[in-house]
């Protein structure tokens, strides 16, 4: 990071040579496999810790070139990212902006539109052990506000120190609330 601002030149260099080798390395194992890509991850969560401006500069072009080779680009950044929703917007062939809990669902609805698919995780520290369920419910609650409707997907995974009851009550009122249906996935 310090190198984006003591010899820009470098980073970008370094950042082509990635995407150079993100390219090749993806169409290898594609060939491979014989499978087409059709979309790419990319998890950008140093990104949290630069400005919009570096991130613009830095961060945007690489992904992009993604984005153009290989199409549907999925972003993740785990810390709040708010400051840089406008330069995630930037990026080509971004589908989906999947985000820590920190991050704001109403701005990137606002700025991605009502389509948009928005990944968001929930706040740890509302799924730890001793954690009231009405925390966790109303942070569901603001969510789901937040996103007006649009499309979203809550993910989570299940720690040793986690109350297991948080869990399942997010299950239980997007159940509720027609958002899920309870059904085998085979």
């Amino acid at each position: 990071m310090i190198i984006m601002m003591s010899d820009p030149e470098l980073a970008h260099a370094i950042h082509q040579w990635i995407v150079d080798a993100y390219k090749i390395l993806i169409n290898h194992f594609s060939s491979l496999a014989r499978l087409p890509v059709t979309s790419v991850h990319v998890g950008e969560c140093s990104g949290t810790m630069i400005s919009e401006d570096l991130f613009e500069e830095f961060i945007v072009p690489y992904i992009s070139q993604l984005g153009d080779q290989f199409g549907a680009v999925r972003i993740h950044s785990c810390g709040i990212s708010d400051h840089l929703i406008t330069g995630m917007s930037h990026i080509k062939n971004l589908k989906i902006i999947d985000t820590g809990s920190g991050t704001s669902i109403a701005k990137i609805r606002k700025l991605m539109g009502p389509e948009f698919v928005i990944h968001i995780a929930p706040p740890m520290e509302l799924m730890m052990e001793n954690v009231p369920v009405l925390d966790i419910l109303g942070w569901l609650d603001r969510t789901l506000l937040d996103n007006e409707g649009g499309p979203l997907q809550i993910a989570y995974h299940i720690e040793p120190d986690y109350e297991i009851r948080n869990c399942l009550a997010m299950h239980d009122e997007l159940e509720r609330r027609g958002l899920i249906e309870n059904k085998r996935l085979y």
